[in-house]
């Protein structure tokens, strides 16, 4: 089976500082590290929190127009995880939030600095 992982480091200096709320925005969003990082910010002062807590990156999002669709667990099955959700979503830009990281899905593949395959998928926004 063909791999859906695409080794990808929106930063740009290539830096791996546990910035995947900024990557995955940034990748999803087709727009500049630097511009979701000041934009995350901006947000975080308004609320007085985190720049990557899940309350920013709503608000942030929501702000955008966009809609978070949830994945509920179901008793007895497994959950989705991140490369069966690029398999399944193989047209579209996706933000995905998954347990401790977020990620993007463009066209079928997940981009990120490691295989995040197996990282279960809580909820998503699709993105333009």
């Amino acid at each position: 089976m063909e791999s859906r992982y695409y080794n990808w480091n929106e930063n740009p200096l290539q830096k791996k500082v546990g910035d995947c709320q900024i990557r995955g925005v940034a990748t999803a969003l087709n727009q500049y590290w630097d511009k979701t990082l000041t934009d995350l910010y901006n947000v975080s002062l308004e609320v007085k929190n985190v720049p990557n807590s899940d309350e920013v990156l709503k608000k942030y999002m929501k702000d955008l127009g966009y809609t978070y669709i949830t994945f509920k667990a179901i008793k007895g099955q497994k959950r989705m995880n991140v490369k069966r959700f690029a398999e399944e979503f193989q047209e579209g830009r996706y933000l995905l939030n998954c347990a401790c990281h977020i990620v993007a899905v463009v066209d079928g593949y997940y981009y990120d600095t490691w295989n995040s395959g197996e990282k279960c998928v809580y909820g998503y926004w699709k993105t333009k």
